[in-house]
């Protein structure tokens, strides 16, 4: 009985070391689950704060980026009023020179008008002279 009782408990010692060791792979694989669990986690958390701070950075970029394009529509808007004086003052411009070439013209039609009746004295002038010469001939 005292052998049976002995094998039995070196059976059973031998049992328990087996569920022991068999405890302990499980216990290690768990352990490894949880640092690779752990290392994930840490992975994720830094891409997640990167993503942040990429976000962060784009809002930035975008904000940058839509007070641009605000700035640069108030400056083709100024450049538009320009324009649009510019425009407005050419007009005026053009209607004085239209202006201008019309009184040249008739200062022109004037001074030919002037020049002719210039002309025209002056032959009668040359007639007048003929004609005294006939009278002191005659006298």
């Amino acid at each position: 009985q005292l052998e049976t009782f002995q094998q039995q408990r070196d059976a059973s010692e031998k049992d328990k070391q087996t569920v022991v060791e068999s405890q302990k792979d499980y216990c290690q694989k768990l352990i490894n689950q949880i640092e690779a669990l752990k290392t994930e986690l840490a992975e994720a958390l830094k891409k997640a704060a990167d993503d942040s701070n990429t976000k962060t950075d784009l809002q930035g970029v975008r904000e940058a980026l839509r007070k641009d394009l605000h700035d640069k529509i108030a400056e083709l808007q100024n450049k538009r009023e320009a324009l649009k004086k510019s425009q407005e003052d050419n007009a005026g411009l053009i209607a004085t020179i239209t202006d201008l070439q019309k009184k040249s013209a008739e200062d022109k039609k004037n001074y030919e008008d002037l020049d002719a009746h210039v002309h025209e004295l002056k032959k009668r002038e040359g007639d007048l002279e003929s004609q005294n010469e006939d009278y002191k001939e005659k006298i």
